[in-house]
Order: C-alpha cells, then structure tokens, then sequence
C-alpha cells in the first residue's frame, strides 16, 4: 500500500477511483487526503 504524503500513515489507505488519465487513486482515511501516489 502506498504511503500518505501528508501524514505519512501507511495503514487507512482505501482505493478511491481512478484519475481521467487512468491513474488509481488513494485516500488516506487518517487525514482525508486523497492522492494518487504515480500519476501515469
């Protein structure tokens, strides 16, 4: 699992969708956080 670059929490992390460009995105449910750790 890919790790929060806000928080740096490695557990909470949940799937949340996928970017227009087709990347899988994250979201961090310590802090709310939603990212995508290697956009394409």
């Amino acid at each position: 699992m890919p790790v929060c670059p806000r928080c740096h929490a490695k557990e909470f992390q949940i799937k949340d969708g996928r970017t227009p460009a087709g990347s899988q995105r994250y979201k961090c449910k310590q802090c709310g956080r939603r990212y995508t750790p290697s956009p394409k």
